[in-house]
């Protein structure tokens, strides 16, 4: 995907999401070949823009005014760690999303749920870009995170085909159930990162 159509999925993700959503429920494409030909060169070029973003900001301490600079190891670190996460989330957070909306009337899809995960994530992905910013990158992260709430509220009813009226449920169900899986993965991940960090032979 070049650069110009990354953009333009970005724009319209975030003005017509819907119109969005309704286009690509009605192609046929394989969750490994969407992870492949969309989700990955977005999360990258994602990462890598708020990677450099960082590297000239800094990060700013919550309430206070320390900004905390990485070092260029650390910086891609984050930006490796940022791809494995994002792109594992999707899938997990998108079987999460499938199988709520199965118990509520809906269809249990996990490619369809992945892929309405990434969509509903794009004013998310907009806004770690510019979280790093003095002020008013906090500002612009919490509200595209709200963003993305909104749209989750109204992704699967496409994506999933869960009944109106049932979306509400979904909506909690989805929230409550994304907590314990934060916290799994959060484990998880951590330990591997944890285990894989190489011991400096001690003196």
């Amino acid at each position: 995907m070049i650069l110009n159509s990354l953009i333009s999925l970005f724009k319209r993700g975030i003005t017509e999401p819907e119109k969005l959503w309704q286009e690509e429920c009605l192609k046929k494409c394989e969750l490994t070949n969407f992870l492949k030909a969309t989700a990955l060169p977005a999360i990258v070029i994602v990462s890598l823009l708020s990677t450099l973003m960082l590297l000239l900001f800094g990060y700013r301490m919550p309430f206070s005014n320390m900004v905390i600079h990485p070092t260029f190891a650390e910086a891609i670190g984050t930006f490796l760690s940022s791809i494995l996460i994002f792109l594992l989330s999707i899938v997990l957070f998108g079987w999460l999303g499938a199988y709520i909306a199965s118990l509520l009337g809906g269809k249990f899809d996990i490619n369809k749920g992945a892929i309405m995960m990434f969509f509903i994530s794009i004013p998310s992905l907009v806004g770690k870009i510019f979280t790093p910013l003095p002020f008013i990158g906090a500002l612009i992260a919490i509200a595209a995170s709200i963003y993305s709430l909104v749209l989750l509220y109204k992704a699967p009813v496409i994506f999933l085909n869960l009944p109106q009226q049932n979306r509400t449920k979904a909506f909690i169900l989805f929230l409550l159930g994304s907590i314990v899986l934060s916290i799994l993965l959060s484990i998880t991940l951590g330990w591997l990162f944890t285990t894989a960090t190489p011991t400096l032979p001690q003196n």
